[in-house]
């Protein structure tokens, strides 16, 4: 067991009808779980993380149609969970062997008319690194630089949509790779593509068939030295839900 602190603390301010700005401060922690090897090489627990953070942006629904954000936030980190490869004989997990910072922008542009068509687009720039120690100034493993989502759909009639979407995620370095030396994990493009029907003879239901990697990509999203996992090929999902 652990016993730590959490605090946040945020002010909202509109200053005119549909926009809203915030800023937001927080500290978090986090312990370890069984399921992700709790322990170190010799038998210890790993430390918890902790971190602290701070965002500032706004939201801003202009033109009764469309909506625009942005989001800027920072993030260090001490202790943060790796896994480590070289760690013999399967490797193990670690507490990171120096604190980790972020900071990263979010921004997105939306469209919507109802039971006509929306269109959607959202990037995301992150740079993470070591802050001091034989690793300072090198890239956190596994962050993507740069990802981009775009989304766009359409109604065929009032109660069914179709909707397809392409999800880009720039190169990245492997797991446990602190030194930057390896080979890194290639950017990749993923596109899906869902239909939604949400009958207007039973309100807050909705079923919907989602095919995701709609083109069978072969890629890799998780890997380290000398091994990898290949992702999930083309994929269906099957849903029925009800909102209250």
């Amino acid at each position: 067991h652990d016993w730590m602190d959490a605090y946040e603390l945020g002010l909202v301010y509109r200053p005119v009808e549909g926009l809203k700005t915030y800023v937001k401060g927080s500290r978090f922690h986090r312990s370890p779980f069984c399921d992700e090897l709790s322990y170190t090489q010799d038998g210890e627990f790993l430390d918890p993380e902790t971190g602290a953070s701070v965002d500032i942006g706004f939201e801003w629904e202009f033109l009764d149609e469309f909506s625009f954000m942005a989001n800027g936030w920072g993030m260090v980190m001490e202790d943060e969970i790796f896994f480590d490869p070289v760690l013999l004989p399967f490797g193990y997990n670690s507490n990171s062997p120096a604190k980790t910072r972020r900071i990263g922008l979010d921004t997105g542009l939306s469209w919507r008319r109802d039971k006509v068509a929306e269109a959607s687009v959202r990037y995301n720039v992150v740079h993470a690194d070591f802050g001091s120690g034989e690793y300072h100034g090198k890239d956190v493993p596994y962050v993507p630089n740069h990802r981009v989502r775009l989304e766009g759909g359409g109604w065929i009639v009032d109660d069914l949509k179709v909707k397809g979407g392409y999800t880009y995620p720039s190169s990245q370095f492997v797991s446990g790779d602190y030194a930057n030396v390896y080979d890194g994990l290639p950017a990749y493009s993923l596109f899906d593509l869902g239909v939604y029907y949400e009958p207007s003879w039973a309100e807050g239901w909705m079923a919907s068939f989602v095919v995701d990697n709609l083109f069978d990509r072969n890629y890799c999203d998780y890997a380290g030295p000398g091994y990898y996992y290949p992702a999930c090929g083309r994929s269906f999902m099957f849903t029925v839900s009800y909102e209250f």
